[in-house]
């Protein structure tokens, strides 16, 4: 089967799990899918299902704004082989910025990938994120709890990517459609 030329990437936190430093529920019975890192972590529903369809049918990459180990510990808790992905970014490879209350932010700058940026996805649940690139941004509303158990965004996210195959640039659909899964 030919590989796929078009590339996906996803970030790590709020996007496919939801992780709590143990230190900010220190005696509390907080349920959690496993620990990793000193992180209580739940996977979004239909992670491994999401997953298994972008692996066979796009190149993924996994661009997050943590530390390499804790991507890459989070990633094999879930089950998820880290040498399927054509690359894992983490907060070395971002670029250093403020947001609007000059707060810090880590910028995923599409730029220093060397690829054809039509053909190319960031989902994340933050905008600022991709703020040089913001046509190739989907914005998916952030999983924060396992309390969001009717959580179905990454169902939708698939019949989204299938039809955003068929188009010659994905940047002309996505400009319009950033938060369409809010």
């Amino acid at each position: 089967m030919k590989k796929s030329k078009d590339l996906l990437i996803l970030d790590l936190d709020n996007t496919l799990i939801a992780a709590v430093h143990s230190v900010y529920i220190d005696g509390i019975d907080y349920p959690s899918d496993f620990i990793s890192n000193n992180h209580h972590v739940n996977m979004r529903p239909y992670l491994q299902k999401f997953m298994e369809y972008a692996l066979i049918n796009w190149r993924v990459g996994i661009w997050t704004a943590a530390t390499r180990e804790y991507a890459e510990g989070i990633l094999i808790k879930c089950n998820i082989d880290i040498n399927k992905f054509e690359f894992i970014k983490v907060r070395e490879d971002c670029t250093k910025g403020t947001d609007i209350d000059f707060s810090p932010i880590y910028i995923k700058d599409l730029s220093t990938l060397n690829e054809d940026l039509s053909r190319v996805i960031l989902i994340d649940d933050k905008k600022e994120s991709a703020q040089k690139h913001l046509d190739n941004i989907i914005i998916i509303p952030a999983y924060i709890s396992a309390a969001q158990t009717a959580d179905n965004r990454l169902l939708k996210l698939i019949d989204y990517l299938e039809e955003l195959k068929k188009t010659k640039d994905f940047r002309s659909i996505c400009k319009n459609t950033q938060e369409i899964f809010a």
